[in-house]
């Protein structure tokens, strides 16, 4: 099977391949890769890294084509129409292993002259993932400081946040602690607290917050005091 996916990343005809309706990208598969091209102003072409398609991959099963691709990708489309190519019984040159598209039946879709299929971009708001949250030292020990290391990531580009305000709680029972460190240090939300010398055998309890760009992660610990 060979596929091609023709899109139309701005819904602009004068702009990508005036022939093609303004086709700016154009997503081939095939022999096991999917591979993006993009309109130059003579052709379609791809060199090293540009244009970029590292979240670009896909799926085939059961006969349906399932492809992923950001949009940041696509020239950050906020919709845009295509149209598909599939080739099947495509034979392969056995000395130079290139294809001969011609060997097979081809399919094109929408046909008859119906115009392209629209594709309407849904972008979901990012939030802030809590990646990790380490303790430092383990438990925490009475009379000395204790540190919770929250690090976070946004959903949409998974960038650690290496920034922000840092929010710190901890208690020893009833006793609310004041954070000593309260800072992004290292990539991570740092809260540092000095666990009172009388709080062993107690359970401190503990939170981390960090918040950026108005997005907000947060976690909670508990531990007993040695």
């Amino acid at each position: 099977m060979w596929f091609e996916i023709w899109v139309n990343s701005d819904n602009n005809l004068q702009t990508g391949d005036p022939e093609l309706a303004g086709v700016d990208y154009v997503m081939q598969l095939i022999q096991g890769e999917i591979v993006l091209y993009r309109w130059d102003g003579s052709g379609f072409t791809r060199r090293t890294g540009d244009p970029p398609a590292t979240s670009l991959s896909y799926a085939y099963q059961g006969g349906a084509l399932t492809v992923r691709i950001s949009t940041s990708e696509l020239g950050n489309t906020k919709g845009f129409t295509f149209f598909i190519v599939a080739i099947g019984g495509v034979v392969f040159d056995p000395t130079t292993g290139e294809p001969d598209p011609a060997s097979g039946e081809v399919d094109v879709a929408p046909g008859g002259g119906s115009g392209l299929y629209a594709y309407q971009v849904k972008i979901t708001p990012p939030t802030l993932v809590v990646r990790s949250l380490k303790p430092t030292p383990r438990n925490p020990i009475a009379g000395r400081s204790f540190t919770l290391r929250l690090v976070a990531a946004r959903s949409d580009t998974n960038a650690a946040v290496q920034n922000g305000r840092v929010t710190c709680v901890g208690r020893v029972g009833n006793a609310r602690l004041r954070a000593t460190v309260q800072r992004v240090q290292g990539g991570a939300a740092t809260c540092t607290w000095r666990i009172p010398p009388t709080a062993k055998e107690k359970v401190f309890g503990g939170s981390v917050a960090l918040t950026f760009e108005g997005l907000r992660a947060t976690q909670a610990y508990s531990g007993k005091v040695r």
